[in-house]
């Protein structure tokens, strides 16, 4: 009977060491998560200061090019002209008139199909 009262005296002062460890690691680890939440927002009001300007920018930028871009076939002429000459030309002058001739052959062709539109598929008629 008196070895199951020590027993229980020693359960219990073993217990005091073991909540203290466990309340320790508990406080570590909340210290450590909220600093890792601190740096986290901090971080992310930084990058979210950055981007939001920048993205404002480029919204404004995008919808330009988007109505220059319906408004492509109005300038179809200037368009095809200025790419055959561009890119013929600088291949000219990089790899000779041969092949410049032909780059802005194929740069004219491609810009005619990038302002008119080209059908894949061919329409079938009945």
């Amino acid at each position: 009977m008196r070895d199951k009262q020590n027993d229980s005296k020693k359960s219990s002062k073993d217990e005091k060491p073991l909540r203290q460890f466990v309340k320790g690691t508990v406080d570590a680890t909340n210290h450590t998560l909220a600093c890792m939440e601190h740096s986290y927002n901090d971080a992310q009001e930084f990058v979210s200061s950055r981007i939001r300007p920048l993205y404002r920018q480029m919204s404004y930028a995008g919808s330009r090019i988007l109505d220059l871009y319906e408004q492509r076939q109005l300038y179809g002429p200037q368009i095809i002209g200025s790419s055959s000459v561009l890119l013929g030309g600088l291949t000219a002058v990089r790899r000779g008139r041969i092949p410049g001739a032909f780059m802005g052959v194929m740069a004219g062709a491609g810009a005619y199909a990038a302002v008119y539109g080209v059908k894949v598929y061919p329409s079938k008629k009945n």
